[in-house]
């Protein structure tokens, strides 16, 4: 009886160790199935560090963003290959392979080169102004670039402006003579509003200030028109354009908003917490049911304190905020929709963003002015 007892226990320790082992291996084949990437990001010129870069990964879709020191992490990737795709504000987008081996940190540096290198578009005014008594202005379009042609176009004129020629092409250090002309008879109120110059790269605005009194001088005469129809929808406060006319201290401030015409767009709120800041908006499609695209290519937010920034974005009750990458968003006629526009990581010194740029539909770019968060 003992012989079989003290068998009996050596079978059960044996068992137990085989459990264990088992296990272990288990555990260790688990953990073999993932890897993750890890890099740092920087200017290909001075080789600093690029803050704010989004990193995006496919075809997982997954993105993140450098942190101040460059650098970026994305775990719990699946062993494979990847295409990694990165850009910046102010530098031209690049892209690399990359192998994630089980159990290891695959190497994702890369270096971006400015886009300062290959600007092409160049104008000879940032803003026109137009009386009664001047109502024709010409804009001087030049190709700065060292490579090619340059095609540009401009993109949702308002129907009052009238412009001599709306697309072209310029050989590499040539200029073009555009005639933009306001026609009165369109115009009720004064007007300050912005005229978008794209090329197959970049994007200009040109502020567009359109005076009904016959002077140019002191701003609107009794309100602003923030979407460009020639209606005015100020509060009769007679600002210039640049401070706030949306808004109070609860909700926030915001300047003039400018959208493509067929869109309606009303102000909400600015609100800041911590190192976020939340922009909400009403935007209705007027007359018809439309879907836009949010474009990656144009999303930025400057701030008073010299940095810039890529809004997050999403529409209704959608649950998810999207940084573009081609995310359409479907308005129904008529019907007023929440647009929540994000910003993250905010300088803690920041007071507002004087300028926040979208783009959607590939040339259609809303610009809000002065946008001040409610303390």
């Amino acid at each position: 009886m003992m012989k079989v007892s003290l068998v009996s226990k050596w079978t059960m320790v044996l068992c137990c160790l085989l459990m264990l082992s088992a296990c272990s291996l288990f555990e260790k084949e688990e953990e073999a199935t993932e890897g993750s990437i890890y890099g740092m990001i920087t200017d290909a010129v001075d080789n600093k560090p690029i803050v704010g870069a989004q990193v995006q990964i496919t075809p997982t879709g997954r993105t993140v963003t450098t942190g101040s020191d460059g650098s970026y992490t994305i775990t719990d990737l699946p062993v494979g290959s990847y295409k990694m795709q990165v850009s910046a504000v102010g530098y031209v987008r690049d892209s690399r392979n990359i192998e994630v081996i089980a159990g290891q940190q695959a190497s994702g540096d890369m270096t971006l080169q400015r886009t300062s290198v290959n600007t092409k578009i160049g104008i000879d005014k940032s803003e026109l102004n137009f009386t009664s008594d001047n109502q024709e202005q010409i804009l001087n379009i030049s190709n700065l670039g060292n490579i090619g042609a340059l095609n540009w176009k401009f993109n949702s004129i308002p129907e009052w402006l009238v412009v001599s020629e709306t697309s072209g092409s310029i050989a590499i250090g040539k200029t073009k003579a555009v005639v933009v002309a306001v026609d009165y008879t369109k115009i009720t109120q004064s007007i300050s509003t912005y005229l978008i110059l794209s090329s197959d790269d970049e994007s200009v605005s040109i502020k567009i200030n359109v005076s009904k009194s016959g002077s140019s001088e002191g701003g609107n005469d009794g309100g602003s028109d923030t979407d460009g129809d020639g209606n005015d929808s100020g509060d009769g406060s007679g600002n210039d354009g640049n401070d706030p006319i949306y808004g109070s201290e609860e909700t926030g401030f915001c300047g003039p908003i400018s959208f493509d015409s067929n869109y309606k767009v009303d102000f909400v709120s600015c609100k800041r917490n911590l190192n976020e800041v939340l922009i909400q908006l009403k935007v209705t499609s007027i007359g018809a049911d439309r879907t836009f695209r949010y474009y990656p290519s144009i999303p930025i937010a400057y701030d008073d304190m010299g940095f810039d920034y890529r809004p997050k974005v999403k529409v209704g009750s959608d649950n998810s905020y999207y940084e573009g990458y081609y995310t359409s968003f479907t308005f129904p006629k008529d019907i007023p929709l929440n647009m929540y526009i994000k910003v993250e990581d905010l300088n803690e010194e920041s007071t507002k963003f004087p300028r926040m740029i979208l783009k959607f539909n590939d040339e259609v770019v809303m610009t809000l002015e002065n946008l001040i968060w409610a303390k």
